[in-house]
């Protein structure tokens, strides 16, 4: 089996960006640069558009998308159930998204993170690693491996392996590995008492044994003192305390924590794309809601001249004409108008309407006549 140094740590810099893998990392910033599409786009609509999705006296929305995903709270939420519904699934995309990426940060900063050398053959000789090996397992090991060629050979005793691996085990520049059969490696790790990472693949293995003549009396010697030992417990005792010492440094903890990858946070994609589409489908609720109100509530206006009685204007209120036409064209007229409010369902005149008497007509009292929530009926 071959055994090597460890990789370099990470900087701090490449830890931030290690919480997500490159999938979901793509996809957050797919996400984001649409929906900051879509207000660029919707900023550039009406004035009633951006009112309906953003809410109202709301001046920036592009800095709000990127508070919201820091955490940073909103000072208006929309008034609409649509710019609501947008909102609350986005904060809660954002809040699934936020406490993934802090919480496994934060695992991150508390322990070494280290650059994954080595875990095939290829790696090794790709990577120009140094191969120390012992001169009795070049013939029957190295020769074993398919492209044994392409490794860097150097002979080194077993004996000098453990010292040499406690030096350099810390020097991540040093690209070096070590092939040792298993009763070596547990040697090294007893006297080392460091960690040895192992080579996932695995090398051609030697079965090694003694041969006997059938009936012979050593074998039966040997056999009855391997009982003994195994009776009273020597040979239990042995083996569990070394496979204790390798269990704790060929088996350690994970040494880092897991990188979060698209199908970890798939829940809090699929919560973001259901909830758009029950947005949307509020949306289009809302606007028919909207016309059936406005094709209800329609009325007429008509503006009458209250010494003579001639009409001066008569038009829906449909915000189809301008006020200032219409200001200048009553103040030529008279100063004393009075404005009668109509149901086109009804077929009577003058039944509703609130005299404006005594006050002079201007832009500016026409503008606010045409606003009909200032005018109840």
């Amino acid at each position: 089996m071959f055994l090597y140094i460890l990789g370099e740590l990470y900087t701090p810099y490449e830890k931030l960006l290690l919480p997500f893998d490159f999938d979901t990392w793509m996809l957050l910033i797919f996400t984001f640069t649409s929906a900051l599409s879509i207000i660029f786009i919707i900023n550039r609509l009406t004035k009633p558009i951006q009112q309906i999705v953003f809410g109202k006296k709301v001046q920036t929305p592009s800095l709000n998308v990127i508070g919201t995903f820091f955490g940073i709270g909103q000072l208006r939420e929309p008034e609409n159930n649509f710019g609501r519904l947008l909102l609350i699934n986005f904060l809660l995309f954002c809040l699934v998204i936020r406490n993934a990426y802090q919480g496994v940060m934060f695992e991150m900063m508390t322990k070494e993170m280290r650059r994954p050398e080595a875990q095939t053959f290829e790696d090794l000789w790709e990577n120009n690693f140094d191969v120390y090996y012992d001169v009795e397992m070049y013939n029957h090991t190295i020769t074993g491996i398919d492209g044994w060629e392409k490794f860097n050979l150097k002979n080194m005793s077993l004996y000098d392996m453990p010292a040499f691996y406690e030096k350099n085990h810390n020097n991540p520049k040093l690209k070096a590995a070590i092939l040792a059969h298993d009763t070596w490696k547990r040697f090294m790790i007893i006297e080392s008492k460091t960690f040895w990472p192992t080579l996932k693949q695995e090398v051609n293995t030697l079965m090694a044994g003694f041969a006997f003549y059938p009936n012979n009396y050593f074998m039966y010697l040997i056999d009855r003192v391997i009982l003994r030992l195994t009776d009273a417990g020597i040979l239990q005792h042995f083996f569990g305390y070394h496979e204790e010492i390798l269990n704790k440094f060929v088996y350690p903890e994970e040494p880092g924590p897991k990188i979060l990858s698209l199908y970890d946070l798939s829940h809090g994609f699929i919560v973001w794309l259901v909830t758009c589409g029950v947005a949307v489908i509020v949306f289009f609720g809302e606007i028919l809601v909207f016309l059936v109100n406005k094709r209800k509530n329609k009325i007429k206006i008509v503006v009458e001249n209250v010494n003579s009685n001639e009409i001066i204007e008569n038009f829906l209120d449909d915000s189809s004409k301008s006020s200032d036409s219409l200001g200048s064209k009553i103040e030529t007229k008279t100063t004393k108008v009075r404005f009668i409010k109509i149901h086109p369902s009804e077929n009577t005149s003058y039944n509703h309407h609130k005299n404006f008497e005594n006050c002079k007509i201007s832009n500016e009292l026409v503008r606010a006549f045409r606003v009909k929530n200032n005018f109840s009926m």
